[in-house]
């Protein structure tokens, strides 16, 4: 259900926008489709989606708020 309200303060947000590189990218994300697109990978993206894998399951995986702590400090924020 598409809520009214959410729409029109987005329609207002665009409408205030000037800078026109953020009015290309906000028209580039408006043209993403989102369906049901099946990604085809290839034999070295499915390794390294399995080694990302198996370091999950060892432990070696990190939570959102620590992966946004540790690019903070990178980008020293």
């Amino acid at each position: 259900m598409i809520n009214e309200k959410h729409r029109e303060n987005l329609i207002i947000k665009i409408n205030s926008i000037e800078d026109k590189d953020v009015l290309d990218e906000v028209n580039r994300l408006l043209e993403v489709s989102f369906d049901d697109t099946i990604y085809v990978t290839n034999s070295e993206q499915r390794q390294e989606i399995s080694k990302g894998r198996d370091q999950i399951k060892n432990g070696k995986g990190i939570d959102h708020k620590s992966a946004d702590a540790q690019i903070d400090s990178w980008l020293e924020r």
